[in-house]
């Protein structure tokens, strides 16, 4: 017996197309009936990331914390004391999130920003009005 934990992290807010359990899921990228009776039915719990409350938004203390405050948000306010740790990850998931490239642009010079001990403006950068055009 092996205990199974079955989270699913929706980024999007398109909530009907995510099955609720595991066998769903399996069954939906094509796994067969017969190997479906191998598995224990799971029920999936999913966390919509563009609609946290903000009080489970501050429990995370990852650079995770600022992509969910910038999608449900659009910025970074109730992170001002955190410091972001991946910046270039952190860059490259919000472009995939968002789909604005300019997250990615600002790469090279948001690692000399934080090179040089100014945490706060690398913030300011990521959030300004010309990256999220």
């Amino acid at each position: 017996m092996y205990p199974v934990i079955c989270i699913v992290i929706d980024w999007t807010r398109i909530s009907t197309r995510i099955p609720l359990s595991l066998h769903e899921l399996l069954k939906q990228n094509g796994t067969a009936q017969d190997s479906l009776q191998l598995t224990d039915d799971m029920k999936l719990e999913i966390y919509h990331m563009k609609n946290l409350p903000k009080d489970v938004r501050l429990k995370f203390s990852s650079d995770i914390g600022f992509v969910a405050d910038f999608l449900n948000e659009g910025g970074f306010e109730s992170r001002r004391k955190q410091k972001i740790v991946h910046v270039e990850v952190l860059c490259k998931m919000m472009e995939v999130l968002t789909g604005d490239d300019r997250f990615t642009n600002k790469i090279n010079s948001l690692l000399k920003i934080q090179e040089g001990g100014r945490e706060e403006e690398v913030k300011l950068a990521l959030q300004d009005k010309e990256a999220r055009k």
